[in-house]
């Protein structure tokens, strides 16, 4: 069997419908006190680890502020791209660059995550109209 390389990149399609004069909601929780938008973002997590520092990823700055319309991200699977649970990027020291070239090299699932403020997947709601979100395609590329 041949041996595959190792993954480059994500890239992800999707389209973002709205009605209405939306406001997206994402401070559900106390400690989420920074000012930022709302996003959808690609996400790995590795070894299945739900739980460590290092098994959760989240590309990073890239990411697509919710607002109607349609895009396409591509996001090179460097450590310069990606920051960790605690918002470390894959560079920021030897433990962190190696815990997430193991990653990378161990991807159990990928896929969105949607956020706003201080957490990139804590997830939001909309008042005041609709969202509707079709992800028309997704590629962890070789």
């Amino acid at each position: 069997m041949p041996k595959l390389s190792q993954p480059s990149a994500i890239t992800v399609s999707f389209t973002v419908a709205t009605t209405g004069t939306l406001t997206w909601n994402y401070q559900f929780e106390q400690g989420n006190t920074c000012i930022a938008p709302a996003t959808v973002r690609p996400f790995l997590l590795a070894h299945d680890d739900w739980s460590s520092e290092y098994g959760r990823w989240w590309s990073n700055p890239i990411a697509y502020e919710l607002t109607a319309g349609s895009t396409t991200l591509t996001v090179p699977l460097t450590s310069d791209a990606w920051s960790d649970v605690n918002g470390r990027f894959g560079n920021y020291d030897a433990a962190t660059a190696a815990a997430f070239n193991d990653a990378i090299t161990h991807m159990t699932k990928v896929g969105l995550t949607f956020g706003g403020g201080c957490f990139f997947g804590h997830g939001v709601s909309v008042s005041n109209g609709t969202a509707n979100f079709y992800l028309t395609d997704y590629e962890v590329r070789q």
